[in-house]
């Protein structure tokens, strides 16, 4: 997807200054650029940690969510996630909180889930989605009740209408009975944005979930939405919901929020986004 003008000016100069007058045990480290995303630089500090530093205003909330849970929700999970080690503050070169967190080695899937890891991530989730605390974040585009997302569906819907890439008739009807389905009352733990780009594998297995930066509470959901955006097989797909324990009203609301993203990510993404999006689209239209 195309990424939202950075608003400051960071470089590996800049944050090696960081680390040596905030973190100078780690300061010493080789150094590099290795990537940004909406919301945030990387670059890697040895072989064990990177620096995540915000790009923009509106990533500085997420970034402090992590510091503040990821601790602790590291301690139940049985895979790698990139735990902050170091809190840095802002400073007159850099005006925002930033981390150095630990590196989660291992590669993104380039194929769809096989059965050993999609019943893995459910036992993953079934973990991750507990009961959180009454402070703990909201995501205003995360965990939300679907309704709320019902107009940016619409307008995206119909912009791909003369596309003819997608049944729209057919996701119409997918998408209202989501909405059907009422919101559960509590608010559980989730990830928030599940895609192959935020999955690990190590040595072809399961290994990390990465870029927690929509960490929030709300509806279990949006982050069942990787069985269609994850799994491409119907067999899988169904026995993944079985080993998570998930019941139709939220296996249909994970529907919904899946047609959601990959209409997101086919509209706004390129490249291997906007793919992502079309077969999410084509897997969700030929099931349920």
């Amino acid at each position: 997807m195309t990424h939202p003008s950075a608003e400051v000016i960071v470089d590996v100069d800049l944050v090696r200054r960081l680390l040596q007058s905030q973190c100078p045990t780690l300061a010493d480290k080789p150094l590099r650029y290795h990537d940004e995303g909406w919301d945030n630089f990387t670059y890697r500090l040895g072989e064990q940690y990177s620096v995540r530093l915000p790009r923009r205003q509106m990533a500085v909330p997420l970034v402090e969510h992590e510091q503040r849970w990821l601790p602790e929700i590291a301690a139940r999970l049985p895979i790698a996630i990139p735990v902050p080690v170091f809190a840095g503050r802002p400073s007159d070169e850099y005006p925002w909180p930033w981390s150095v967190v630990r590196w989660v080695p291992g590669e993104t899937p380039e194929t769809p889930l096989n059965r050993a890891n999609a019943l893995r991530l459910a036992e993953v989730l079934a973990l991750l989605h507990q009961p959180a605390p009454q402070d703990a974040p909201h995501n205003p585009y995360r965990g939300v009740p679907l309704e709320t997302r019902n107009e940016f569906f619409v307008e995206r819907m119909q912009s791909v209408e003369a596309e003819q890439a997608f049944d729209t008739e057919r996701m119409g009807s997918a998408w209202r009975e989501a909405l059907s389905e009422s919101p559960p009352r509590d608010r559980r733990w989730l990830h928030g944005d599940l895609h192959s780009q935020n999955v690990v594998l190590a040595d072809g297995h399961l290994a990390g979930l990465i870029d927690w930066g929509d960490l929030a509470a709300g509806d279990v959901a949006t982050d069942l939405a990787a069985a269609w955006m994850l799994i491409g097989a119907d067999e899988i797909r169904r026995e993944f919901f079985d080993r998570y324990g998930a019941d139709v009203s939220t296996q249909t609301r994970a529907r919904g929020w899946a047609l959601h993203l990959g209409l997101a990510f086919f509209v706004i993404g390129e490249g291997h986004d906007r793919e992502d999006g079309r077969e999410t689209i084509r897997r969700v239209l030929s099931t349920g």
